[in-house]
């Protein structure tokens, strides 16, 4: 009777232990980043994430916030393009997650990765021919403003992600 009692709570120990998979390695690498900007830039919070994990690694990664700042092209190219940077070289520079992703190194055409930029009176998009959501999809950067008429958001200005690079000048 009492081997069956301690197989019995091995089992249900056991049970409830999983290795790490790719979903808590990415969301790792996720949180970690997000709390590195809000620390940083104290107008940032972290609003949407997550990124693709079938099939037993990472394809892609998510990351999208609200910045609570009014911000000209060039000012938001260069948020983004800071931000976009900072989580690729995290990514690529830990080495236990390394074995999770897809492929390496991780680039732009890896990332879901955005900033709405938010009127912190209105709860809304900035305005006034401010840039309302700058982000990243498929290795491109997209640019929207606010149509104050309609209050949907339209296309401003669209780059490659290495042409953004450039024009902030932040380095690799």
């Amino acid at each position: 009777m009492n081997k069956i009692s301690v197989i019995l709570a091995l089992i249900i120990t056991l049970a409830g232990c999983r290795p790490k998979d790719q979903c808590d390695v990415g969301y790792a690498l996720i949180y970690s980043h997000a709390r590195q900007v809000c620390k940083e830039n104290h107008n940032f919070e972290l609003i949407g994430f997550g990124g693709s994990f079938y099939g037993g690694d990472i394809k892609m990664l998510a990351a999208n916030f609200h910045a609570y700042s009014e911000l000209s092209l060039d000012e938001a190219r260069k948020a983004l393009i800071k931000g976009a940077e900072e989580f690729l070289n995290q990514i690529n520079s830990d080495t236990k997650s390394i074995p999770y992703l897809n492929h390496h190194p991780f680039s732009a055409k890896d990332l879901d990765y955005g900033i709405g930029f938010i009127d912190e009176k209105k709860h809304d998009f900035v305005g006034n021919n401010y840039i309302a959501h700058a982000f990243i999809l498929n290795g491109k950067v997209y640019y929207d403003t606010l149509n104050e008429q309609t209050g949907h958001l339209q296309d401003f200005y669209e780059e490659t992600y290495e042409e953004a690079l450039q024009k902030a000048q932040i380095s690799k």
